[in-house]
């Protein structure tokens, strides 16, 4: 069978996706579901919203995410948002009370705790769950942070991304230069504006031993031209050369690698709000251990820990800053004021870091996040698990009524008794 472009789009948009949504409509108005939104940022003069619903899907016993609709909106107000959300769900018979969990990304419109799109939803639906973007939340944490460290070190950063972006000449010297160290011909990443987690990578990059060669070599012989004051090779070497610099740079790979590594770890295709607490509270221990006194961390609970308390620092000089940077720092030591002005910076970056993990999660052990680790089969079949899953039942009364709650324990005991009798 043969389509042109005008019948293939009719049978796609008026036939096959009609039936797709109309499946997806029944299966909501069925079952409970999460709902996921976003909104376009594009440059398109109309407004459009994609609606997103994730349901346990019978047929392929698996959970799914599907398409409900995009729709266009008048504009990006959480009232505006909330009311053709409500609309579309109303057309398609779906009732709000199927809605367990919200998602979308962190901005105000969304999770606004007063006016936000979340905040008109629980007035029609109180025991939703609520979840912000995991990734956005580590990012927003790191962009806090490094803003605590002295200014120059972004613009270097900067400087050596753009010397490079804005000559092909440059580049092709470069390149003669990796040839000569046989260094791999990686490019300068650039430094993302707004994809904070993009200077981890970037100094990555610039760290790799032959690269780092390169680039001292490039800008070395750059020193001898009008590029030296007109575009501020002189300036970019003289950081690169600078003691201090490369202490810095091998504190932030270490720190910025911990935090892009859970940001990896939650852009995974498959399940993971099992392990969201438990990875998330690991982390934040061990960078918290970095400036923190060991008594406090063996001792007290990670929630009632105050990363800003400076009567339980560790002594500056033993501040944990990564092995590379503490092997550097031993091979290249550095002046006493100078180590105490570094050091001194690294713990305002980590205290930072800490202050702002805390205020987008909670690290209570009887919250939500914290009770979903028994969604974790391993977990579940251990003798050493919760006793009872009223506290995970309690949060979530749209799945489990009051009257089913002895018919759910009930499961929950047999679920251990049949692994220890197999």
């Amino acid at each position: 069978m043969t389509l042109k472009k005008t019948k293939a789009s009719y049978v796609m948009q008026d036939s096959n996706a009609w039936e797709e949504s109309h499946e997806i409509a029944k299966i909501c108005q069925e079952n409970k579901f999460s709902l996921l939104i976003d909104e376009s940022t594009d440059v398109s003069v109309s407004q459009n919203l994609a609606v997103v619903v994730r349901f346990f899907d019978s047929k392929k016993t698996k959970v799914t995410d599907a398409l409900l609709d995009i729709v266009e909106v008048d504009d990006g107000s959480a009232h505006c948002l909330y009311q053709a959300v409500k609309r579309l769900l109303e057309e398609k018979k779906i009732p709000l009370c199927n809605i367990i969990a919200f998602a979308s990304d962190n901005c105000s419109t969304m999770l606004g705790s007063i006016s936000g799109f979340q905040a008109l939803l629980k007035k029609d639906v109180p025991a939703v769950c609520v979840l912000g973007c995991i990734c956005h939340s580590f990012a927003l944490c790191a962009s806090h942070a490094c803003a605590q460290l002295p200014s120059y070190l972004e613009q270097f950063l900067r400087d050596i991304c753009c010397y490079f972006s804005r000559s092909s000449k440059r580049l092709h010297q470069f390149k003669l230069i990796q040839d000569i160290v046989h260094t791999p011909k990686h490019r300068m990443l650039k430094l993302s504006q707004t994809r904070w987690l993009s200077r981890g990578k970037v100094i990555s990059r610039i760290l790799e031993p032959l690269s780092l060669r390169a680039l001292l070599l490039f800008f070395q012989g750059e020193m001898n031209t009008e590029a030296v004051k007109l575009d501020g090779a002189g300036e970019i070497y003289k950081r690169m050369t600078n003691r201090g610099t490369k202490h810095m740079l091998l504190f932030l790979n270490y720190i910025l690698g911990k935090v892009d590594k859970m940001n990896v770890e939650f852009q995974s295709e498959y399940f993971r709000l099992d392990t969201l607490y438990s990875t998330i509270a690991s982390e934040y221990r061990s960078v918290l251990g970095m400036f923190m006194k060991d008594e406090i961390l063996m001792t007290e609970k990670l929630a009632n820990i105050n990363p800003t308390d400076s009567s339980k620092f560790k002594a500056l000089d033993n501040l944990h800053v990564g092995g590379r940077c503490e092997v550097l720092l031993m091979k290249e030591p550095l002046q006493d004021e100078k180590k105490k002005r570094f050091l001194f910076d690294c713990r305002k970056f980590l205290v930072e870091l800490c202050q702002q993990m805390r205020k987008r999660f909670t690290f209570e052990e009887e919250s939500v996040l914290a009770l979903l680790r028994v969604l974790d089969p391993k977990v579940a079949q251990s003798p050493q698990r919760n006793l009872t899953l009223a506290k995970l039942a309690y949060h979530f009364p749209m799945l489990v009524n009051e009257d089913n709650l002895d018919k759910l324990q009930d499961q929950w005991n047999d679920l251990l008794y049949a692994k220890e009798h197999r």
